[in-house]
């Protein structure tokens, strides 16, 4: 017995994937996301936590192996909340650095090099870099969400005017040192 794409039927229907079923448990995760929140009126009662890892870059379609090591630290979280943590897990997309701009550049087929000499100039690189930002964060946490990972997301993490000034300052400073260099 097969259903209509060929796969064989499970034995037991109430543990077939249902869309349905998936809606209503992402209901009750909305719903409950609060308690699993980092309680900052708890910082003295309880050992405390952080779990925060560098964001993924939102370069593209999120793959497997992304999800699996996400899901990981999901997982340390979700132990130390049982044996009492308060723990703090952040997640949010990096939005500074190349992975973003060689996306926009491939998909839109950009040549940087010739930007100054394109109608639309410099601005429009940036307001693509923007647009495909937003659009594959909104994605990375509609999947986070679908595998019911247990983060506090942080919208635009990376992309306050002081974080960039100091991921500037950090960048310019290590070019001074020779810790960066052109090869």
């Amino acid at each position: 017995m097969s259903d209509e794409f060929g796969a064989p039927s499970p034995r037991i229907k109430e543990k077939r994937w249902d869309k349905v079923l998936e809606e209503e448990l992402l209901r009750i995760w909305e719903e409950e996301k609060d308690l699993l929140k980092f309680n900052e009126d708890l910082i003295d009662e309880k050992p405390n936590l952080v779990i925060d890892t560098p964001p993924p870059y939102p370069s593209g379609k999120w793959h497997i192996a992304a999800a699996a090591h996400y899901a990981q630290h999901d997982m340390i979280a979700r132990f130390f909340r049982l044996i009492g943590y308060n723990v703090f897990i952040p997640f949010y997309a990096d939005r500074n650095g190349l992975p973003v701009e060689v996306y926009v550049e491939k998909k839109y087929q950009i040549n940087p090099h010739k930007l100054s000499e394109t109608p639309q100039g410099r601005q429009h690189f940036i307001d693509l870099c923007k647009k495909e930002l937003d659009e594959v964060e909104k994605e990375l946490v509609n999947i986070w969400r679908r595998l019911g990972c247990s983060f506090e997301y942080l919208r635009n993490g990376t992309d306050s005017p002081e974080y960039r000034k100091l991921t500037q300052a950090t960048f310019i400073d290590m070019w001074k040192k020779g810790y960066i260099y052109l090869d």
